[in-house]
């Protein structure tokens, strides 16, 4: 059986799934302790369940992406309105360091990722992409 979910039922399913995950989150004090976030405890759940449903030949789902791209650039946004100099210069002499420590860091993961791909014969922008890029911007950036 094949499921096709519009725009709006797509986005009830994402809340359903959300408030899933607070709720669990609430209810299971592993979840809590360890800081994991409602959207993941929600998400990988449904993940689970979609491929279940998936390999078992149960239902196929097939989710309208209309809204992923407004959803990302408003999320990653938000994000950015986070980041400012007075909070960073609150931090004093140990985010200064932590800062240039970070950034080191970035740069080598950048040189080992582009060096392993000329290693193993894949072009260098893929290399890059598997360097700092998803761990700086996460999954979703690379």
């Amino acid at each position: 059986m094949k499921i096709e979910l519009d725009m709006y039922q797509t986005m009830a399913v994402a809340v359903l799934v959300l408030m899933l995950g607070k709720f669990l989150k609430k209810r299971v004090n592993f979840l809590e302790r360890f800081c994991i976030p409602a959207p993941v405890i929600g998400g990988v759940i449904f993940a689970v369940f979609t491929c279940i449903c998936y390999v078992t030949g149960v239902a196929e789902f097939t989710f309208d992406d209309i809204l992923k791209e407004v959803c990302m650039v408003f999320f990653f946004t938000s994000v950015g309105f986070q980041a400012n100099l007075k909070v960073l210069r609150s931090g004093g002499k140990a985010m200064i360091v932590f800062l240039g420590l970070v950034i080191t860091l970035i740069v080598f993961q950048n040189f080992l990722a582009v060096g392993l791909s000329k290693l193993l014969n894949i072009s260098p922008l893929v290399g890059l992409c598997t360097g700092s890029i998803p761990m700086v911007g996460g999954h979703g950036t690379a």
